[in-house]
């Protein structure tokens, strides 16, 4: 005994109550049959295994309800996740304890040492010498410990200080949006597998086999990573999570989810380049990269093309980035069959998604589109909300309370025709749509109507088509959708609707400083303003993680509502976020403004929905001082019509970033280049191009060297920019910056038509009048065109016969005015412009421009006509 006193052995845990094995997970007990502990089934490819902890059993407060589901799925992913419930708060610590090698079965230890790890930590936490926490988090900055980037596990495993190799708790870096973030990922080069784990919780035990004993059979002699007895072939890693707070809130559910995701074959390795920074997304703007890294070379039009139709089509959960999963979805619809053998992830899936076959023309067998459900339940309660009194619409609304019928609701053009014109009235004349005895070939022409028109004002309809709406494409109309009520929301965040706005300069700021916010910039000053006059301390800096305890949102709506409203702040006291998020809303329902968001909603901080919320607030209770006479200076810096077309007709293009106000957000040159490059391919050289402004000292001479640069390319294209310097552009000159763009409508129009015409040399305005007459001649109509500033088209006549030679019976005539008065011309021009885009013309010319008869975009008319005279040989040609 005096031995076993001096040395202060250590006797074991206590095993029981069964120390050795039982079968199958039961056993017999008084010829009962006993089943121990977990229930199970399955549920398709997952099996599901579900145990319930009473409460103190083994002396933990509250019922634990806690499920395990394995699954494999049919895209070679093997996924486990985690998930407990419990009614008080308590100690929740579950992991799975599986040991992998990356490089395969019989790979041994050796391959284990080129294993590429990288972890999303900053710190990892201290501990003695009996490995047990200390309490203090240290810097992994300058150690062996410092995964961020990407780093060969060989390399550092025996330099980790007093140990044999890693055994630690990294201390998870956090992004600003909450909910599951990037953890960790481990990749081994020659088999392209990838283990991947995303978390919620704050730490992660990164352990690397330090303790197995070497195998005494084996020659190699890699340190405690050999695995002990036969246990050789499976010497691996394990991850598994730590909590620094390892407890639940009452009522709530946590989702643990581990995720491992492996991809076999040739050329996985691009796996480890295409997320530059590690936090498991990938930046749109570095798209193109990636693709290039995973052998697909496209134009860089191309890949700005695919960045605006990704970030507007409703699956972007964080504006401007991509997860693995959207990634890999991407590079399947581009090039299906050589990728679907050689390129397979998979990341969590996440809650309120709807996960959805490929359906579209573009997408390939096998893929799939995440549909939010949350925007499905808001969109149809927002349509139900603003056009349930349209005699039109009554039988196809209300739209369940779900969501689930709208988008068979849509097939007939006719409901999204209606909301265009409740976002931006007036878009769509309504003698163009049809409303009666539909068909086939009518339903499409709507839905071409409304597409045409979307793209008039400013959405991005890219890989979009009458087609697909037809056939009630969820995430296509989920997309459209949004982009349609964001720019109705958004027309109205402007001087021009609420002078009141310059109450949001500060002392230094001018008129046109407010002209360069975006909407949502504008909407974050207005809400933090509010909470100033509120004399509330907190301030936010976007609609995500900062509105989801709802105390910004309670002070908002008491400080904007009329007092008669009676509206409270009551939902403060109220502890649960849930039933605090409800409360609030009651609130907002006093100013008839309860829309877009529900109190989940909230609490999770979907961005597109509580930005639509605030931004539907600001229109309805602005709660700005109106300023008095006329603003200084502001006729100089309203929107003109001509700037709200090109900007339009800019963003429909797929340019990044939106374009709000064209002399700031052109005079980088990013935007500009981005058009060059869609007008004519791979004239941007992109090496010469800053496209990144870090530097505060450099960022003004990177600027205007950009818009030298795209001076220089205007001449090589042959544009007319005489007086023009790249200074220019960049300081917003109003008349030299218009120019600019106008050349670019203009060589964008004219490409497109010879390029259809197949004419092998560019046309010009002078064939574009000569082919209007031919056609109208041969269709035996008595109208024709000098020039395009022939007064003839005032009354939009010329226009309407030449429709009705391209699509013949297209035109009803009873339907136009003939007293001649510019009222009556008017009324022709926006009938005009709607059957152009009908018959599936992209115009972006507005009916004023016709019966005011301006030349410049009286030319793209006819053009877009032109073009669209010879689209049916191409389609035919393609099929």
């Amino acid at each position: 005994m005096v031995g076993y006193q001096g040395f202060n052995p250590y006797f074991g845990a206590t095993v029981g109550r069964a120390a050795n094995r039982i079968g199958l997970g039961q056993f017999k007990c008084l010829n009962e049959i006993i089943q121990v502990v977990w229930e199970h089934f399955v549920d398709g490819n997952k099996l599901i295994l579900s145990y319930h902890s009473a409460d103190l059993e083994e002396g933990y407060p509250g019922d634990l309800v806690v499920h395990t589901i394995f699954e494999l799925t049919d895209s070679n992913e093997f996924l486990v996740e985690f998930k407990a419930t419990t009614t008080k708060p308590t100690y929740v610590n579950l992991t799975n304890h599986s040991y992998f090698n990356l490089a395969g079965h019989n790979a041994g230890a050796a391959e284990l040492y080129k294993h590429v790890v990288c972890i999303n930590a900053d710190q990892i936490t201290d501990v003695d010498e009996d490995s047990i926490p200390t309490g203090k988090l240290l810097p992994v900055a300058d150690t062996v410990f410092d995964l961020r980037v990407p780093k060969i596990l060989g390399d550092l495993i025996n330099k980790v200080p007093k140990s044999t190799g890693f055994d630690h708790n990294f201390c998870i870096t956090k992004g600003p949006e909450q909910g599951t973030t990037f953890v960790a990922r481990v990749y081994h080069p020659e088999s392209g597998r990838v283990l991947e784990v995303y978390s919620n919780q704050p730490g992660v035990q990164f352990y690397t086999s330090n303790y197995f004993p070497e195998n005494a059979k084996s020659k190699e002699t890699l340190t405690g990573k050999d695995g002990w007895s036969n246990c050789n072939d499976y010497a691996g890693r394990i991850l598994r999570k730590h909590y620094e707070v390892p407890y639940f809130l009452p009522n709530t559910s946590e989702n643990i989810a581990l995720n491992w995701i492996f991809m076999g074959g040739p050329g996985q390795g691009a796996h480890m380049h295409i997320d530059k920074n590690g936090d498991g997304y990938i930046d749109l703007k570095e798209l193109r990269d990636a693709l290039d890294a995973c052998g697909f070379k496209i134009p860089g039009f191309k890949a700005r093309a695919l960045e605006d139709e990704f970030n507007n089509s409703n699956r972007a959960r964080i504006p401007g980035k991509m997860t693995l999963e959207e990634f890999q979805k991407l590079c399947s619809d581009l090039k299906a069959n050589e990728v679907a053998s050689t390129f397979k992830m998979a990341v969590t899936k996440r809650e309120n998604l709807q996960h959805l076959g490929g359906t579209s023309e573009a997408s390939n067998e096998g893929t799939t589109h995440s549909v939010r459900v949350e925007e499905q339940l808001a969109f149809s309660d927002w349509v139900n909300s603003n056009l349930a009194h349209d005699p039109d619409l009554k039988n196809l609304l209300p739209i369940d309370p779900e969501g689930k019928l709208l988008y068979d609701k849509v097939k007939n053009g006719i409901l999204l025709c209606k909301i265009i014109n409740h976002s931006c009235p007036d878009t769509i004349d309504e003698r163009a749509i049809n409303k009666k005895n539909l068909t086939l070939y009518t339903k499409l022409e709507n839905l071409t109507l409304a597409l045409s028109s979307s793209q008039a004002i400013g959405c991005n309809v890219i890989n979009i088509d009458a087609h697909n709406l037809s056939k009630g494409t969820p995430h296509l109309v989920l997309g459209l959708l949004w982009q349609i009520i964001r720019i109705g929301l958004f027309n109205q965040i402007t001087l021009e609707h609420c002078p009141g706005l310059t109450t949001l300069l500060s002392e230094d700021e001018k008129i046109e400083d407010l002209m360069k916010l975006s909407p949502e910039a504008i909407l974050l000053r207005w809400v933090n303003y509010h909470l100033e006059r509120a004399g509330v301390s907190r301030r936010i800096n976007n609609f995500q993680s900062d509105i989801t305890d709802s105390e910004v949102y309670s002070h908002l709506l008491r400080q904007i509502a009329p007092q008669e409203a009676e509206v409270n702040t009551d939902a403060l006291m109220e502890r649960d976020l849930h039933e605090r998020a409800e409360i609030m809303l009651q609130q907002a329902a006093k100013l008839k403004c309860r829309a877009f968001v529900t109190p989940q909603d909230v609490v999770n901080g979907v961005y597109k929905l509580n930005l639509a919320f605030v931004a539907n607030l600001f229109n309805n209770h602005p709660g700005l001082n109106e300023t008095n006479g006329v603003l200084e200076g502001y006729e100089t810096v309203e929107e003109t019509r001509e700037e709200r077309t090109y900007r339009n007709w800019i963003n429909s293009m797929g340019v990044s970033p939106h374009v709000n106000w064209l002399y700031s957000d052109l005079a980088d040159g990013i935007v500009v280049f981005q058009l060059y490059d869609i007008i004519k391919p791979n004239i941007v050289n992109w090496n010469k191009v800053h496209r990144k402004f870090t530097n505060p000292r450099k960022k003004f001479m990177e600027k205007l060297e950009n818009c030298n640069y795209a001076i220089e390319l205007g001449r090589e294209i042959r544009f007319s920019l005489v007086g023009i310097a790249g200074q220019d552009i960049n300081e917003g000159n109003v008349t030299l910056t218009l120019a600019l763009i106008w050349q670019l409508m203009r060589a964008y129009t004219l490409t497109v038509l010879s390029q259809l015409a197949e004419s092998g040399n560019p046309i010009v305005e002078k064939e574009i009048v000569q082919w209007v007459n031919n056609k109208l001649n041969s269709a035996g109509k008595n109208s024709s065109i000098r020039s395009f500033q022939d007064s003839s088209i005032a009354d939009a006549k010329v226009v309407i016969d030449l429709i009705d030679a391209i699509k013949p019976g297209a035109i009803n005539y009873d339907l136009l005015k003939i007293g001649g008065t510019e009222e009556d011309n008017l009324a022709n021009a926006k009938y005009a412009i709607s059957m152009s885009r009908k018959a599936g013309a992209r115009v972006y010319a507005l009916p004023e421009d016709i019966a005011e008869v301006k030349p410049k975009m009286v030319m793209t008319v006819f053009a877009c006509l032109m073009a669209l005279d010879y689209t049916p040989t191409m389609d035919s040609r393609r099929q």
